[in-house]
């Protein structure tokens, strides 16, 4: 797994997660977020999404973090690539 230094990626907790699961961390240089594109990218995405769901519902701040949720789990279930006719979720419980 490819991360930058975010302190979500460097708790201990989720270090010994990684660990049991058999992740290999890999960080990128601090302060380059081209070196990290696609997941800068994703984060993008989906931030967009939780604020247009909410703008368009008129709905209050506090709801952030589930419009965030929401919009993880529809990207997650749509179509990468309609070649592969597979989802992210379906490519990574293989």
């Amino acid at each position: 797994m490819r991360s930058d230094h975010g302190g979500e990626f460097e708790s201990e907790r989720f270090q010994l997660f990684c660990e049991e699961n058999g992740i290999l961390q890999n960080f990128s240089t601090p302060r380059t977020s081209q070196q990290n594109g696609v997941v800068e990218r994703k984060n993008k995405s989906q931030q967009e999404m939780a604020r247009t769901m909410l703008n368009d519902n008129s709905s209050p701040k506090h709801l952030w973090a589930e419009a965030v949720n929401i919009a993880c789990y529809l990207q997650n279930k749509i179509y990468i690539r309609p070649i592969l006719k597979k989802t992210p979720y379906e490519l990574w419980k293989r």
